[in-house]
């Protein structure tokens, strides 16, 4: 089991996000947000804190097609982690604008799937009205309790009266890195040491493997750090890689070629 990450996605102001608009709603493909926390120039930079901006949100004011067919048109955000994860508690953060707090959701579903295709029901859950504050922390919502999803949808079954739906934040815990979305057969893969300074040892058994082996390291945002390659010449290889210009925090190796994969997560940390 690795160290309990954080999925926080801050619904404004990021690269993934396929389209915002305050009278449309369009699916929000968010892979790229594995981070303990976001802190822009329109937000907060206290992790649990999250501003009065009225554009510091989601806001769905047309109903459209859901990705889960049978929630047929609604008002509904979509979270795709691209890998599949056990996950534990959610944070929710309504909608936060002092004068438009009745557009935050009160009720919702929430669905997720494996593959994005797939969909199944966690549960209908009710969200309290936000506080209009900067100090406003957010509430717990469900607590997943190690559902291995690849992606999550919520959408709003109601709201507390305005005629658009709106929320603000949602924060999910990662408790174990389960599989790549590619499902394909994985090897044995061993990192030392974890904590690591400068060196990141790697052990990998390739009997019957063909081909060589490419390497990946990415940050809690999804973002890839350093890549490279290993030749497969025998059945059980060693690799160092070096780590040192890696900022202090928790990463992923992820390793593998067209037939087989594997992946660990790992800490780098200063002398």
């Amino acid at each position: 089991m690795i160290s309990t990450l954080l999925v926080f996605v801050e619904i404004f102001n990021l690269r993934c996000l396929s389209h915002f608009n305050s009278t449309s709603m369009k699916p929000i493909f968010v892979s790229c947000l594995l981070c303990f926390f976001l802190c822009t120039a329109n937000s907060q930079c206290f992790p649990d804190r999250h501003n009065t901006s009225w554009n510091s949100a989601w806001i769905s004011c047309d109903r459209t097609v859901n990705p889960n067919s049978i929630r047929g048109n609604s008002h509904w955000i979509r979270l795709d982690l691209n890998n599949t994860y056990s996950l534990g508690q959610m944070t929710l953060w309504n909608y936060n604008d002092p004068e438009n707090l009745d557009r935050g959701i009160q009720e919702f579903v929430l669905d997720y799937s494996l593959d994005g295709v797939t969909w199944e029901e966690w549960g209908t859950f009710t969200l309290d009205r936000a506080e209009g504050s900067g100090f406003y922390e957010g509430v717990n919502g469900p607590n997943l309790g190690g559902l291995n999803a690849k992606e999550l949808i919520i959408t709003g079954l109601s709201n507390y009266g305005g005629t658009c739906y709106a929320l603000s934040e949602m924060k999910v815990e990662v408790l174990e890195f389960i599989s790549n979305v590619n499902e394909l057969e994985e090897f044995d893969l061993s990192i030392s040491p974890n904590p690591a300074t400068e060196y990141l040892n790697l052990e990998v058994n390739v009997e019957n493997i063909e081909g060589d082996l490419k390497y990946t390291i990415v940050d809690l945002k999804g973002r890839r750090m350093i890549n490279g390659s290993i030749p497969a010449n025998g059945d059980r290889l060693t690799h160092k890689i070096n780590i040192q210009d890696l900022n202090p925090g928790q990463y992923f190796l992820e390793l593998g070629n067209a037939k087989a994969s594997s992946a660990k997560a790992f800490i780098k940390i200063n002398r």
